[in-house]
């Protein structure tokens, strides 16, 4: 078959394929069986012009450029100055119109006489029809609701924020009681551990708010999803205001005496009776925390006088009041150095604290690899990167002189070692940049806050880290 018998058959498929389509396209929008012809009389225009036009853009799009050469020179053309788009042109212009398809004729050859089978065909678009309707309307609820959990769970979302905002004092005091029933149930009072209750505090926090939202609210969640508002749906809906939550009651009951949580459980779930309690003992926890910042800034003063009459004024403690300190803190995995690091990337200078070779280096490798250039200064080793403005060093490597736009202090706890100590007690006391973030584990967070008291404010990053600036 040579290349115009091709495109010829491209042709008449395309036309036959485009008239079912316009049959079926007739016989969905008619509620009762129409007849051949009534779709002949409606579409008769359509239909004698059909085979003209599918042959006009096969004609343009459906030959070689070799073909059109060649039929051009048959007819007596030179085509061999003539670029591609000038020979298309030429092509369109000359080529013979003797190729013809009858539409109406080839509707008869299958339709004419074959009532069972256009009854069949119409069946078939019928069913088609519905199906479409059918899916149409699927995708409109399930629009409308989308819609409408959208909705609802920014409702839900005011209310939590409304009832955190209006209601702390009686909400803490209820998650305190259930937090000291569980903690009875689970220990004895001697083996009574901070991180059980940190551990199931959110929980507690989701089922208190649970059974203080609105019915309406609860009522609306169980007829979108056909099932009640559980703990878990609710902590999806308001995962960082509860976050924010579950931090500041952690912090708040980090610091009450298990022996006074557990007291707790003697006494009824009176709102009355817990708040007096509650009041007594944060009387005495305030008592406590002014007596124990009075103990720390004897300690501090002892420490100033001692690393004074060591290494000289040079080495006072005096933080820069220019520098803005961000303190992360957390568990293993949390996510604080990546923070840390992300942030000296984007830096135009930056230096990276480590307290082991290994750490350095391998910070050192990640920021090459990610295309941020950066030098490595140990005590064993100093690789110079062209174009560098960043460093990774281990922490005796620091030089105050230097100055950064960011500064990355990590495993500050290292501050109390009392061999290596005064190596974090000088950078975090000397930094000279803009930024200094200092990276931590929970049990230095006291002693960091009383360092760099005056100089902090505190949030909480997403992932569960503290961030003090």
């Amino acid at each position: 078959m040579g290349e115009w018998e091709r495109v010829c058959e491209r042709a008449v498929d395309r036309t036959k394929s485009k008239i079912q389509a316009d049959i079926d396209e007739f016989l969905e929008n008619n509620k009762e069986l129409p007849s051949l012809a009534d779709y002949l009389a409606e579409n008769q225009g359509y239909l004698q012009n059909l085979w003209k036009q599918v042959w006009e853009q096969q004609v343009k799009t459906g030959f070689s450029n070799t073909f059109k050469r060649s039929y051009l020179e048959q007819k007596g053309m030179e085509t061999a100055e003539m670029n591609r788009k000038a020979l298309h042109q030429q092509f369109i212009h000359v080529i013979d119109d003797n190729s013809s398809f009858d539409a109406i004729q080839w509707i008869h050859s299958q339709y004419l006489n074959e009532e069972e089978k256009w009854k069949q065909r119409y069946i078939s678009a019928q069913k088609r029809h519905q199906e479409k309707v059918e899916r149409q309307e699927k995708a409109r609820l399930e629009r409308e609701r989308q819609w409408k959990i959208q909705h609802l769970e920014e409702a839900i979302l005011s209310e939590v924020s409304d009832i955190i905002e209006s209601d702390w004092d009686s909400l803490y005091i209820r998650v305190r009681f259930e937090a000291a029933r569980k903690l009875a149930d689970e220990i004895t009072p001697h083996a009574a551990d901070e991180s059980l209750i940190q551990n199931d505090i959110m929980n507690i926090i989701s089922g208190v708010l649970l059974e203080r939202l609105a019915l309406s609210l609860r009522a609306q969640y169980k007829e979108l999803y056909a099932e009640d508002m559980t703990v878990t749906a609710l902590q999806d809906i308001a995962t960082d205001e509860l976050s924010e939550l579950e931090w500041t009651f952690e912090e708040e009951m980090s610091e009450e005496r298990t022996s006074d949580l557990l007291s707790l459980t003697a006494l009824s779930l009176s709102l009355e009776e817990q708040q007096a309690l509650y009041k007594q003992h944060k009387e005495e926890k305030e008592h406590r925390r002014v007596e124990a910042l009075a103990e720390i800034e004897r300690k501090m003063q002892e420490e100033k006088r001692i690393i004074a009459d060591i290494f000289g004024r040079e080495y006072d403690s005096s933080i820069d009041h220019h520098v803005e300190y961000h303190l992360h803190i957390g568990e293993t995995n949390t996510g604080k150095t990546y923070q840390a690091l992300e942030r000296m990337k984007q830096a135009a200078s930056g230096m990276y604290l480590a307290p082991l070779r290994l750490l350095a280096l391998e910070v050192f490798e990640k920021l090459n690899e990610e295309g941020v250039p950066c030098d490595l200064k140990t005590g064993e080793e100093e690789k110079k990167i062209e174009g560098a403005s960043k460093v990774s060093c281990t922490v005796e490597m620091f030089y105050e002189k230097d100055h950064y736009d960011v500064i990355v202090i990590d495993e500050a706890q290292m501050i109390a070692d009392k061999d290596r100590g005064f190596s974090w007690y000088k950078a975090i006391t000397r930094a000279n940049a803009n930024e200094v973030h200092i990276i931590g584990s929970r049990n230095i967070k006291g002693m960091l806050l009383h360092l760099l008291q005056g100089r902090i404010s505190i949030s909480r990053n997403t992932s569960g880290t503290f961030r003090l600036k």
